[in-house]
């Protein structure tokens, strides 16, 4: 059937003065500058690379109502027959046109992703127009002098008729509009009459170029490249899932991000995005951080160490990710340098670089916090050890859910994530944290249909801050923390000669050094973290062989398993301080990242103590109880049952009797033990009562800990016969 002609009247969209901002656009603006060179080729081939960029000109950026522009567009334009003359001086002015290609509207409506082909060139560039066939639409440049002056429209145009149906995406004005993505199809007005061509102007340049997919083919995507409002090229990976539904969150992101999209176009955008398969690959990163394979290590905003690899997320930007800004050799000179002789500085940064090492040793997630009075400096360290990754927004505080610093783990992976003031902590929810922190593990949760949704999982070192211990924050919620929280994140004093500082570096006070420090760390950061991990990747060493080097320094000896966990964790940070000294990213001298790791250490072992932390809270529980109910709740046991006086005691828990050079022991019943020692299991507890002598006797030939025992005219009962002792320290 043959198609009617244009009628572009009727087909020429109907506009309101509400469809119209009225922006005076003239010959005022000023020179426009000389324009870059077209990156069509870049745009069809999906290459992630910027324009080549022109001369500024004089003028602001020139904002125009689209949808104004379209229709002025398509007005019919008055053709006039140009004379012999007016002929033969446009020939001269053109050039040689070049043989032309032998497909091009034909390649187009096949929706074929090859090149359509192209004859040779003519010599002059000034009417030179470039059709590439994209990976789903076909990329049109046309050159700036064809817009009409002071108008911005375009001149009239004779290029080849468009496949219907079809999509361009035009980087320039033409024939059919402004830039952006074209829609050309067909549409019936009625039985009796033929398809009419309509041309749809969908949203301002927006090109997909590659197919994006997780390294087990799981969740795929498509890499966009799109202009934004101020003619910035951007990219992101968009996750497939983003086009469910209406595909509002999807429109959201785009005009966020300075997309124009025509509302009354919207749903024919997610149709353009499926339109045609791209036929490059990338690999799609769902988390920060190492990938699989080791050889990249992915932040929000670029990739280390690979190309082909990028981060997917539902979101173009996240709030408080790694960022950089400043300079490096200013941050080396005015943070990092005065970190020598501050023990306390030195390790935050050890801290935060540790964090990529983490999957290379195969350790669990953990790190310091740092205790200490109000206003000696604790959250300057932060500062110092968070500037390594990030700047202001890098840095959180305790003040959130538990579900939210969940989120923010899995965003930070490989990383350090730094909180200021434990304080404002939930004292009930802390203990819960600090385990899913340290195991890198988030909540299992049930989707809409009642299967599992996928854990979110993160490795990471931990900088916490405030005036209270872990203990004391989980005490006022009426919690006792378990042993393994404390070896996760590890409380250390922080009171030094001045503040946080052992040395001043040539300022008069600690505050004073403290506002250098902040300042400095205010405007340089983000530069070490990302220097860290490319050295790693150039450099094949033993991580793990360097760690137990450093672990066998009779500094990091412990006797207890917790101590020698404990060290092992210091070991770390001091491997990642002294790498990054060698690697010329701390001007340090040799051995300053070990000392200060070191110190803290032995800060750590002389504020816990030595032993168990299990051992030590039980045995500090008996004898809590025993002071608060040792008379109240314990009677005398007479040494004649006959003579035993039966008082009324209510709850019992046991008896007591006075030994002759030994003292007073006090003969637990079972539940009084259990009672008193609430919150660990009854083997334990005789464990560690056993350990530390404190049980006086039992029935050993049985292999019990506890002893039959008559009291009165009772049957004999058993008891857990406990000589309290002093506790060490």
């Amino acid at each position: 059937m043959t198609n009617k002609p244009e009628n572009e009247k009727q087909n020429r969209r109907k506009t309101t003065a509400k469809d119209k901002i009225k922006i005076n656009v003239d010959d005022s603006k000023g020179a426009r500058g000389i324009k870059g060179t077209p990156t069509v080729e870049t745009t069809s081939s999906g290459s992630l690379d910027s324009p080549t960029g022109g001369t500024e000109g004089t003028s602001p950026v020139e904002m125009l109502d689209i949808k104004t522009m379209v229709d002025q567009a398509e007005k019919p334009k008055r053709k006039t027959k140009p004379t012999p003359a007016t002929r033969q001086s446009n020939d001269n002015s053109k050039g040689t046109r070049g043989t032309k290609g032998t497909a091009t509207a034909g390649a187009a409506s096949s929706g074929s992703l090859g090149n359509p082909a192209e004859g040779t060139t003519g010599t002059n560039p000034e009417k030179s127009e470039r059709i590439d066939s994209g990976n789903n639409a076909n990329v049109v440049n046309l050159s700036s002098r064809r817009r009409q002056k002071g108008s911005g429209l375009p001149l009239p145009d004779d290029t080849n008729e468009p496949a219907r149906p079809s999509y361009v995406v035009r980087e320039d004005w033409s024939q059919f509009g402004p830039p952006g993505v074209w829609y050309h199809g067909h549409k019936t007005s009625g039985k009796d009459k033929d398809p009419e061509p309509v041309n749809l102007w969908l949203c301002s340049p927006l090109s997909v170029a590659a197919v994006t997919c997780t390294d087990d083919k799981r969740y795929f995507g498509r890499l966009l490249v799109f202009i934004d409002t101020f003619g910035t090229r951007r990219t992101w990976a968009m996750p497939m899932e983003m086009l469910r539904g209406s595909c509002e969150e999807l429109r959201g992101e785009l005009l966020a991000a300075g997309v124009h999209i025509d509302h009354r176009e919207r749903t024919r955008l997610a149709d353009y995005l499926q339109w045609k398969t791209p036929q490059r690959r990338v690999t799609a990163a769902l988390r920060t951080g190492w990938t699989r394979d080791g050889k990249a290590f992915v932040l929000p905003e670029k990739v280390i160490g690979s190309e082909d690899v990028i981060y997917q997320s539902e979101t173009m930007h996240q709030e408080g990710m790694a960022e950089t800004v400043g300079d490096f050799a200013a941050w080396q000179k005015d943070v990092a340098a005065y970190c020598v002789g501050n023990p306390i500085l030195a390790l935050s940064v050890c801290v935060s670089l540790a964090g990529p090492l983490l999957a290379k040793i195969q350790q669990d997630s953990g790190g310091v916090h740092w205790v200490g009075d109000s206003s000696i400096g604790k959250s300057t360290a932060l500062f110092v050890g968070s500037s390594v990754w990030g700047g202001e927004t890098y840095r959180r505080t305790w003040r959130g859910t538990a579900n939210g610093l969940e989120g923010t783990a899995a965003a930070l992976t490989d990383t350090c994530l730094c909180l200021d003031e434990i304080n404002e902590a939930d004292p009930k929810e802390i203990g819960s944290i600090i385990y899913a922190l340290g195991n890198g593990t988030g909540k299992t949760r049930a989707n809409r249909i009642g299967s599992a949704r996928n854990v979110a999982r993160w490795r990471l070192t931990l900088l916490s801050t405030g005036e209270r211990t872990l203990s004391a924050q989980m005490a006022e919620g009426g919690k006792q923390p378990k042993a393994g929280q404390l070896v996760r994140l590890l409380n250390i004093p922080t009171a030094r000669a001045f503040g946080v500082f052992d040395v001043l570096h040539g300022f008069t006070e600690g505050r004073a050094l403290s506002d250098h420090l902040k300042a400095a760390t205010a405007k340089h950061y983000g530069h070490a973290g990302p220097a860290f991990i490319d050295a790693i990747l150039k450099t094949e060493t033993d991580y793990c062989a360097m760690l137990e080097n450093i672990k066998a320094k009779p500094e990091f000896a412990a006797e207890d398993s917790q101590a020698k966990r404990v060290a092992s964790r210091f070991a770390l940070y001091a491997l990642a301080g002294t790498l990054a000294q060698e690697f010329g990213i701390l001007p340090w001298p040799a051995n300053e990242a070990i000392r200060a790791a070191v110190e803290c250490y032995r800060l750590w072992y002389e504020m816990h103590g030595g032993g168990s932390t299990e051992d030590r809270q039980i045995l500090e529980a008996v004898a809590d109880f025993i002071s608060r109910n040792g008379d109240g709740r314990f009677t005398c046991k007479s040494g004649n049952n006959d003579e035993q006086k039966e008082s009324f005691i209510l709850n019992r828990a046991g008896w007591w009797i006075d030994l002759e050079d030994i003292g007073r022991v006090y003969l637990f019943t079972s539940d009084g033990l259990k009672e008193a020692t609430k919150g660990h299991d009854l083997p334990r507890v005789l464990s560690a009562l056993d350990s530390a002598g404190w049980i006086h006797s039992h029935d050993k030939e049985k292999g019990k800990r506890s002893k039959k025992t008559d009291i009165g005219n009772r049957k004999k009962i058993s008891l857990y016969w406990i000589l309290p002792k002093d506790i060490e320290e």
